[in-house]
């Protein structure tokens, strides 16, 4: 496999990102909230927009508690935009220097798992969307397309609970719901919750390498459907 050595000023616009990113920067991009008004009454529903598919998720009747939750999070938005323009930025800058990136469809997939707290509570990327991001960490590019497949592949270490205690996540429901065409592909096994979801229309597949819940594995309470240990 050939290897290109980076620039050192890409080096450092690297360096530079990731120091911004230990700071949380919290973005609403093609998210919005709106209203639908039933019977006289109003409701709250947050709605994302990927590409040209619209979701809504329920938020509940409006109140002036949902109501505070929605300006406090719009606030939130507001408040890191100079930073999200900055990485933006740097993030130009390291592709036109050479850096590896992701294309759309596949970011997508990665901030939909991180808006719903996977790498919070202990995923790991693996595979070679993580050896891409080796490259950019060294200073090289690889040359070989054979270092790439379109899959996106998620671990945890072995035997450890990937999440915490009172911090439900379902993953399943999250990646069936999100509005980009994501289908579940069934196990060979019915009784085995499914761990490949594939985007219609894209090559682009998600495995999940921890299938197994908690309650089967030890006395820990179940913290997330099919999405607690791996074997």
């Amino acid at each position: 496999m050939k290897i290109e050595r980076l620039l050192e000023s890409t080096n450092l616009l690297y360096s530079e990102l990731l120091q911004q990113c230990w700071r949380a920067a919290p973005s609403g991009h093609g998210i919005s909230f709106v209203t639908k008004n039933l019977k006289g009454n109003t409701y709250w529903y947050i709605q994302n927009v990927i590409g040209t598919q619209k979701t809504q998720n329920y938020l509940g009747a409006d109140s002036p508690e949902i109501r505070e939750k929605i300006a406090a999070e719009k606030r939130l938005w507001l408040d890191a935009k100079p930073e999200t323009k900055k990485r933006q930025k740097l993030v130009a800058m390291l592709t036109s220097g050479g850096a590896l990136g992701l294309e759309n469809g596949e970011a997508r997939v990665l901030e939909l798992m991180e808006r719903i707290g996977v790498f919070l509570v202990g995923g790991v990327l693996v595979g070679s969307h993580a050896f891409k991001l080796y490259g950019n960490m060294l200073g090289v590019r690889w040359q070989s397309e054979a270092a790439r497949t379109l899959d996106i592949d998620v671990a945890n270490d072995y035997r450890l609970a990937v999440g915490v205690k009172n911090q439900a996540i379902d993953l399943r429901k999250a990646l069936l719901q999100s509005g980009m065409g994501i289908f579940e592909i069934p196990a060979l096994n019915r009784k085995h919750p499914s761990t490949s979801f594939s985007v219609q229309g894209r090559q682009l597949k998600v495995d999940i390498l921890t299938p197994w819940c908690a309650s089967r594995k030890s006395n820990l309470p179940k913290i997330a459907k099919n999405l607690c240990y791996a074997d």
